[in-house]
């Protein structure tokens, strides 16, 4: 049985109307704006022509996931789709004719591919028209997790024969229980030999575990025969929140202030925490608290309300979750200043959004920091902190951050309690250097992300929009006073709705 059973599936989906070329001029994509991570194509024709337009509508950022089943066409190269989206984690395409010959050449000519799991498909003597040495360049110059799956809808008759002559004396086959697959593992090393450990061992190994653990040796093992038994199953769930609630460490699959049902963790549960994690009202001791040992954090979004965060506290979240698969982290309250931005973003390599509030957590040289540090790469950066400390830096620096940055970065400078005359030294402060700009509005009807209205904006926001918060309480927004200042070129993304949203809650206000 494959290690990963007990994962709970999902009921099948009605299969979507299949799409022609014509039908991506529909006016549907007039009325749809594509911030998602995951795109699939379901026997819709897909080509050069057809995938740019689809690219020009995303945000190509976000997008992680990428699938196409049939009628794709082999000028559409994996190649050209990991240049498009750089954060891409996962790509399947699936026909029975796109691999074109010499589809291996065009991967080591291209570079690096990124991806946790590769799966393509075409006709045998193409899909197989590589030699063992060009398969191992591939899987040495790619990640330790890379994954590569060759699917051949009508293979010959002798195709597994071909296959183990082809492959076997280069590389060990293993075998899956109950499949026709045929799957080689490539060499790696194993950080201990735990297949050589006697079979009381193994069974002693296991039942000392914690389901994390139990999980984790089952992945290490793979499918060679082994004795960790029972199988530790998971339960997968897209959004996960750990809260201490009167005292109690709790585990929940909606937020805690809504009183969801709380997940039991006290047995042998697991839980794959694939997409959110919100950690709320956590002390120190509680991140090593039993519930750590039930969840298996692979999600690309963590939060921290309310709960108290430093290094120490950081690096234990970083050991445990798959850091490149980060695109946001936030916090608000309780934020040690000696976890610097540079440390975050130096142990998140593809994080996009950087949420920090709190009311003294930027330090008097937070800026200098940032600027003697490499490009952070982000799209958003909100910081908070008392006002002096917050505004301690030059006109020309904030000018420097924002052209070492991409056009799409944007800046929110957070003051909880600010001085009576703050809008005056604010505007003293860079009125002579910057365009305060009055016509960007809030677009969040729109489902938009905060930073597709900031690009090369600096957002000031004065006042706490937690200064309502009681334990598990929606909080009450007290005033709020926005100025906005623009520092870098407008790309023009959010032209389109200047005039289109009419919060009044968040309006631009001058006073």
């Amino acid at each position: 049985m494959p290690f990963n059973a007990g994962y709970e599936v999902s009921p099948p989906r009605k299969r979507p109307t299949v799409l022609k070329p014509s039908d991506y001029n529909s006016p549907i994509f007039d009325h749809l704006l594509l911030h998602c991570e995951s795109y699939h194509f379901l026997s819709s024709t897909l080509n050069p022509a057809t995938f740019d337009k689809l690219f020009q509508q995303c945000e190509a950022e976000k997008v992680k996931y990428f699938a196409a089943a049939s009628k794709i066409s082999p000028d559409l190269t994996v190649p050209i789709i990991c240049s498009k989206f750089n954060n891409l984690r996962e790509l399947y395409l699936e026909s029975s004719d796109y691999i074109a010959k010499d589809w291996m050449k065009d991967f080591l000519k291209f570079g690096r591919l990124n991806l946790f799991i590769l799966k393509i498909s075409g006709k045998f003597e193409d899909l197989f028209n590589f030699e063992p040495d060009e398969m191992s360049q591939l899987f040495k110059r790619e990640n330790s997790d890379f994954q590569m799956a060759l699917v051949c809808w009508a293979p010959p008759l002798y195709a597994v024969r071909l296959i183990r002559q082809k492959l076997g004396a280069h590389f060990k086959e293993f075998s899956i229980y109950d499949s026709g697959a045929v799957p080689y593992r490539l060499p790696f090393k194993m950080p201990y030999p735990l297949l050589k450990l006697s079979y009381g061992l193994q069974r002693r190994l296991r039942s000392l575990s914690t389901p994390k653990e139990a999980y984790c040796l089952q992945v290490a093992a793979g499918f060679e025969q082994n004795y960790i038994q029972p199988l530790q199953p998971c339960t997968v769930r897209p959004d996960t929140y750990i809260s201490n609630k009167d005292g109690n460490i709790i585990l929940t699959p909606l937020s805690p202030w809504v009183n969801p049902s709380v997940l039991d963790f006290d047995n042998d549960g697991l839980i794959l925490s694939t997409r959110n994690l919100q950690m709320h009202y956590l002390k120190p001791s509680d991140y090593d608290t039993a519930v750590f040992n039930h969840v298996l954090l692979n999600g690309g979004s963590y939060a921290f309300f309310k709960s108290v965060l430093n290094p120490a506290i950081f690096d234990k979240i970083i050991q445990q979750c798959e850091p490149t698969q980060v695109t946001l982290f936030s916090a608000v309250y309780y934020i040690s200043r000696d976890l610097t931005i540079p440390i975050i973003c130096t142990k998140l390599n593809n994080l996009r959004e950087l949420h920090l509030e709190s009311s003294d957590y930027a330090s008097e040289n937070w800026m200098k920091e940032i600027l003697s540090f490499r490009k952070l790469n982000l799209s958003a950066l909100k910081i908070g902190g008392e006002f002096e400390e917050l505004f301690s830096f030059e006109p020309d620096e904030l000018s420097q951050l924002f052209m070492k940055e991409n056009p799409d970065f944007g800046l929110t400078l957070v003051c909880w309690k600010p001085p009576s005359n703050a809008a005056e030294l604010i505007r003293e402060k860079f009125g002579a250097h910057f365009k305060e700009n009055d016509n960007i509005k809030n677009t969040t009807k729109f489902a938009l992300s905060e930073k597709d209205n900031r690009n090369g904006v600096l957002h000031i926001m004065l006042g706490n929009i937690f200064s309502g918060d009681a334990h598990f309480v929606v909080p009450i927004q007290e005033k709020i006073v926005n100025f906005w200042f623009q520092i870098g070129p407008f790309t023009g993304y959010a032209k389109q709705f200047d005039n289109a949203a009419m919060s009044e809650t968040m309006r631009i206000i001058t006073a």
